[in-house]
């Protein structure tokens, strides 16, 4: 994902990630790393406001993957086999081209790799997530769904989905990271500047101020909405 290590800032075209999709990325990290931190000392109330918060913010993304900005949406996701083979020969061979002072070979948006590291990630979450609200926390505290609607007869099987789920977040987190500085300093590949300035792809048309300001709002609503579940919950 980014940008050719020639590249300088430019303001033709349009960012490589919109704003709604960068402000998602890192509320989205803060939320899941809060959530599981709160679970792991069991502290139950800010576990689930963290919890509903990555509820809120997959909702968003799965409804900005249609309508967000170019790179944001799943149909440019690369899924291919094929091209997760040939993308990872190539990687693999550029290793020595970037060492001996090459530039290394890359495109705007998600490589096959990326593709399916976002695929996982967010379907590992949203397992989490979606348990979560179903859960029962050693009979201490209940999912917001268990105390709205009862549904206790479900709640140890979705506390064990949730438990499973959690085992994989460190390794995902980790092996996250490590992609990212691999990426810079095996193959001379930025990803975190895209993120955090949007940086711009030239081929794209400007998207437009109006459209980034219904993505935050729409980000805005959606963890407003699953927030609003915890306490309809705590009311009940």
């Amino acid at each position: 994902m980014v940008m050719p290590a020639s590249a300088t800032k430019s303001h033709q075209g349009a960012p490589v990630w919109d704003i709604p999709l960068r402000l998602f990325h890192w509320l989205f990290a803060i939320a899941v790393v809060g959530a599981y931190i709160t679970g792991d000392n069991e502290q139950w109330f800010f576990h689930e406001k963290f919890g509903l918060a990555v509820l809120g913010l997959l909702g968003f993304r799965l409804i900005w993957g249609f309508i967000g900005g170019h790179h944001a949406r799943f149909r440019q996701l690369r899924l291919a086999p094929a091209a997760l083979v040939a993308y990872s020969r190539a990687r693999s061979q550029s290793i020595f081209a970037y060492l001996s002072g090459k530039p290394s070979p890359h495109q705007y948006g998600h490589s096959p790799v990326g593709s399916w590291a976002t695929l996982v990630i967010l379907a590992v979450m949203l397992g989490m997530a979606m348990s979560g609200i179903f859960a029962d926390h050693h009979g201490i505290f209940y999912g917001p769904m268990v105390r709205l609607f009862g549904l206790y007869d479900i709640s140890g099987f979705a506390s064990e989905i949730h438990e499973a789920v959690h085992t994989l977040v460190i390794p995902i987190v980790v092996l996250h990271v490590l992609a990212v500085i691999g990426y810079r300093y095996v193959w001379g590949i930025r990803l975190l500047p895209p993120m955090l300035q949007g940086r711009h792809d030239p081929a794209l048309p400007a998207m437009s101020a109006r459209h980034q300001v219904l993505g935050v709002v729409l980000l805005v609503m959606c963890v407003a909405s699953a927030q609003a579940l915890g306490l309809i919950a705590d009311e009940g």
